[in-house]
């Protein structure tokens, strides 16, 4: 006779291992989703940073007369190493994600929200 080996798992085991699972996925679902969005505020903070200092580098390295404004899109200002001296674009190294605007004398306003200086 033939001793057959035991293949598989029983009920019993297959039914702990969900209700494992299932508490896991309680306790960490809410817990990743207080995270979700929380950068949004420092990530425009960078951003507007960044074009601070594209904005004063195209100022300063220009030796024409700067535009009365520039108005970038919602798609944000392109990264545009051929632009002209006077256009922050050719000071980005990567594209921005939020609309700017940017007056002759160096201000920014940021979409609708923030006005530098």
């Amino acid at each position: 006779m033939r001793i057959r080996s035991q293949q598989g798992f029983t009920l019993i085991e297959l039914l702990v291992v969900i209700s494992i699972l299932a508490a896991m996925t309680v306790i960490a679902v809410p817990n990743v989703l207080k995270f979700v969005g929380e950068g949004t505020d420092e990530a425009k903070a960078a951003e507007l940073h960044n074009v601070t200092v594209a904005v004063t580098a195209a100022l300063s390295s220009s030796t024409s007369t700067p535009p009365t404004c520039f108005t970038y899109s919602d798609e944000g200002i392109p990264s545009n190493p051929s632009a002209a001296d006077n256009d922050p674009a050719k000071f980005l190294l990567s594209p921005t994600v939020y609309s700017y605007t940017i007056t002759s004398s160096g201000g920014i306003t940021q979409g609708d929200k923030y006005t530098w200086p």
